[in-house]
């Protein structure tokens, strides 16, 4: 799904590989680099450990990623623990740890 939000500036944000695919023709090559994170971004093993998902200038799809993980586990009976999940505005004076701060 490509997506778009609104910023707290009530402005359109537009993720920048959203963007470009939204503008591609449907055939299009799309060229992309995935690398390998130097630290391992996974959840906890033990599915009753509480998650805090933070991601600042970031979409919602990593965060979306690990609901999909803990998604299963409530279909086979297994009770998850707590998580929550947030994006920071990508600016300090907007972004939500900085307004929490003062």
């Amino acid at each position: 799904r490509l997506t778009t939000g609104p910023t707290m500036r009530r402005t359109p944000l537009h993720g920048v590989f959203s963007s470009h695919l939204a503008v591609s023709a449907p055939d299009s090559t799309l060229f992309a680099l995935v690398r390998k994170p130097k630290i391992p971004f996974v959840p906890t093993d033990n599915p009753h450990t509480p998650m805090i998902m933070v991601g600042c200038v970031t979409g919602l799809y990593p965060i979306r990623g690990f609901v999909h993980e803990r998604d299963p586990q409530h279909a086979h009976a297994r009770e998850p623990g707590f998580a929550v999940g947030g994006r920071g505005a990508g600016l300090a004076a907007e972004d939500l740890g900085e307004g929490a701060a003062h």
